[in-house]
């Protein structure tokens, strides 16, 4: 009985698990094209959008100056530069997007404004820290002299204006100014003063108000319209960037002026199956192309891939002969920079990772103080395997001044020496929570392991198919048998023996 009973249940169990196996899988692609696929695409209604409007995770930056404690030695050519790492100052970093338009094309047109709020405690003090750095404006006259931009007699005018307000090529400046609040300086100001046919050049800035990141904060305008990918038609296209400010192509020559990639929230559905992806980064007008490391890492049990930043990213053209419009012709630096003059309005600004790291040695040796680290200085993300999502990020550049002697009226520019100056550098982290990655888990889940689940499942109905038949087949035999022990022979021995009288 107790046979009979567990082998019609698993007989009935494996049928229900084989046939709903069977079903699902001959159905699940109807199921992700209506039902998963349009959660992972951007869409007004889908759960990507949500994660995608505003910052999902607490996301942070990172910021460290390089203090100059010699700057007229070094100026003078009597001393190599020599800096002290100041930081980090930490802030809590918020994204939001506005939607410009939904696109016939299956993509989406927004701006972002990006918000950030300063963390004392995280921090190693407060902004009022004061440090010795470059005057950007200085040097950026520099360098439009040096590239022709100026004529004796705009000279001339600089230099009375350089003389009277006694700027030199470097200030001590409050943390708070170098970076959001900003400051007036005087230089500027008198160039909006004069009136425009006059002026010896016109404000680079277009503001006499300076900042590194001013007016950054709670501003959309500077990181600008991009135009990306819904991934509604295909999620290995989800987040490429189509265009920025309404082009395709900017800044730079060739195919190093093409908007490309992602700008790093979302990903290509297919993203950490990729031997190289690509980031684009506004504020350097430009894209990074990272690589895939080749290890797996977890993080809140999501398995990932990390791709990093090589030396290829900013190689000059020698490894990466594709990185040679980047450069204008006979200008290209050693391997390790890339030119942010063409994006940042003529100042002779370079971007770096930390410390030099990766760079040519020539950088580290020809300054004091700077020690690259791979552990410290190495840009990676990682992206979980199945769905693309960001599980960490840790973003770290670096800006830097080129400081070159300019021939001309101004007697300071004369003498430069020829040197890159380290300014400052920055981070950018994330790490998936805890409450995001069951998110995440369950994405996963539906675009990777169906298909395993369904088979498993599959299987497991077979065997219990099988089980349950066996088990069936055995009470019947147990049944069979015993009904044949119970039937009692028609005629005994002592009956077959003839009884005698």
């Amino acid at each position: 009985m107790v046979l009979r009973c567990l082998g019609g249940t698993l007989l009935g169990l494996g049928i229900c698990l084989l046939l709903g196996g069977m079903l699902i899988d001959r159905f699940w692609p109807f199921f992700f094209s209506n039902l998963v696929q349009p959660q992972l695409a951007l869409t007004s209604s889908s759960l990507n959008y949500g994660l995608w409007k505003e910052t999902p995770v607490p996301l942070y930056m990172d910021f460290y100056f390089f203090d100059w404690m010699n700057p007229k030695q070094s100026l003078a050519g009597q001393e190599k530069p020599r800096f002290i790492e100041r930081g980090p100052y930490v802030f809590r970093e918020f994204h939001t997007k506005k939607v410009l338009a939904w696109n016939k094309n299956h993509t989406v047109t927004y701006k972002q404004t990006r918000k950030w709020v300063f963390m004392r405690s995280m921090s190693v003090s407060s902004l009022d820290d004061v440090v010795t750095t470059v005057n950007p404006i200085t040097f950026t006259i520099a360098s439009l002299m040096k590239d022709g931009h100026l004529g004796l007699i705009a000279q001339e005018e600089i230099k009375i204006a350089l003389e009277v307000f006694r700027s030199k090529m470097y200030m001590k400046r409050p943390i708070r100014q170098l970076l959001f609040e900003g400051y007036d300086d005087p230089l500027l100001k008198l160039l909006d003063k004069v009136p425009t046919p006059l002026r010896p050049l016109p404000n680079p800035l277009g503001s006499s108000h300076f900042g590194w990141f001013y007016p950054h904060n709670m501003s959309s305008k500077f990181d600008g319209v991009s135009n990306v990918d819904t991934g509604a038609d295909d999620l290995n296209s989800l987040g490429d960037l189509e265009a920025w400010n309404y082009n395709a192509y900017e800044y730079f020559r060739g195919e190093c002026g093409r908007v490309r990639g992602t700008t790093g929230e979302i990903w290509p559905l297919d993203s950490a199956k990729k031997t190289h992806i690509t980031l684009f980064v506004t504020d350097l007008c430009s894209s990074l192309d990272l690589r895939n490391s080749g290890k797996e890492v977890s993080v809140q049990g999501l398995r990932g891939v990390t791709f990093i930043g090589g030396e290829n990213v900013f190689d000059n053209g020698t490894l990466e002969p594709g990185n040679s419009c980047y450069w204008s012709e006979g200008k290209a630096m050693p391997s390790g920079v890339r030119s942010l003059s063409s994006c940042r309005f003529g100042a002779p600004a370079l971007v770096s990772f930390p410390h030099f790291y990766q760079a040519d040695p020539a950088y580290v040796t020809a300054v004091q103080g700077l020690s690259p680290s791979a552990e410290k200085h190495q840009l990676k993300i990682t992206l979980e395997q199945d769905t693309g999502i960001p599980l960490a990020v840790n973003a770290r550049l670096q800006i830097n001044i080129q400081s070159s002697p300019t021939q001309g009226l101004i007697n300071m520019f004369r003498n430069l020496p020829t040197v890159t100056l380290p300014v400052l550098w920055l981070e950018q982290r994330m790490t998936m929570t805890s409450r995001l990655a069951w998110t995440v888990w369950g994405a996963s889940i539906g675009v990777a392991h169906v298909s395993q689940l369904l088979l498993g499942v599959s299987v497991m109905g077979a065997v219990f198919l099988l089980i349950g038949l066996l088990l069936l087949f055995k009470n019947l035999s147990n049944g069979l048998y015993k009904k044949s022990d119970d039937i009692a022979p028609l005629l005994s021995d002592v009956d077959l023996i003839p009884a005698f009288d």
